[in-house]
């Protein structure tokens, strides 16, 4: 009788799974622009590039975003944790919405075209974690992590 590759399997399980990293974060993205009752104005002040080589001869390029905006008359410039890779949604002085935590204005997330942004991506990553999970169950099926 034989037995289960177990190692590769986790293996492909891992992978299968790694897209719902990325659905739970864009999710709770998502999540704050409904419980964030705070809503003002705010503008793109800053923007640092970081440049990387992920393979041989390509380069990746991500953008961090700084912005400002006024809450009770104190002004709040802020970098957001995550970059946009290889795209520049927001040119240098674009006005945005900002969505903060009334009780915590230093919390904030962009809302806009943000809110699209992070909906497309969680269809994508469903949809790659959906092939990942046909290619799981496929091989299953087929004995195709059965030592040999």
């Amino acid at each position: 009788m034989e037995k289960l590759n177990m190692p590769v399997l986790f293996v492909y399980i891992g992978f299968a799974l790694l897209p719902f990293v990325h659905i739970v974060a864009y999710y709770l993205e998502m999540r704050k622009l409904k419980i964030y009752e705070g809503h003002t104005t705010g503008k793109v002040v800053e923007i640092r590039e970081y440049i990387y080589y992920p393979r041989l001869f390509t380069k990746a390029t991500i953008y961090y975003l700084t912005y400002e905006y006024m809450v009770d008359e104190i002004t709040y410039r802020l970098e957001v944790g995550w970059g946009t890779r290889n795209m520049l949604r927001y040119p240098l002085g674009t006005e945005v919405e900002i969505y903060y935590d009334k009780k915590c204005p230093q919390k904030f997330t962009v809302g806009g075209e943000e809110k699209e942004h992070w909906k497309h991506a969680i269809y994508r990553m469903m949809a790659i974690s959906a092939i990942m999970w046909f290619v799981v169950i496929y091989c299953l099926m087929n004995g195709k992590f059965m030592r040999r």
